[in-house]
């Protein structure tokens, strides 16, 4: 959530956007927002039936699936297809995240940019 929070000031939303259509700028707050309304129901749906999870009941199989797949190809598009490197601002940002990112590029033979 830290992170979603961080997103429009880090990518500097307000002044990238400024160039675009109002309809395109409202487009991108809304889909970041439906983002971050959706993983807070993922938590949600995780904590009130924390307990059907656990008894094996097919719908809550059905949630956890879902959460699953929506982790599972967020991470892919963010290691496959967004070069973070412009924003690697700081020492964590420039000296960690980077041998993280190409180490799992590597160890899943995916090119480098």
């Amino acid at each position: 959530m830290i992170a979603s929070a961080n997103t429009p000031k880090l990518l500097d939303w307000k002044s990238n956007l400024r160039e675009l259509p109002l309809m395109l700028r409202h487009l991108f707050w809304m889909y970041g927002i439906f983002i971050v309304v959706l993983i807070i129901i993922f938590g949600i749906l995780a904590f009130m039936h924390a307990p059907s999870i656990a008894a094996d009941d097919p719908i809550a199989h059905s949630i956890c699936a879902l959460t699953a797949i929506f982790w599972g190809l967020r991470l892919v598009i963010q290691w496959l297809v967004f070069d973070a490197k412009p924003l690697l601002t700081n020492h964590f940002r420039k000296d960690v995240l980077p041998h993280t990112h190409s180490d799992l590029r590597r160890s899943h033979n995916c090119p480098q940019p």
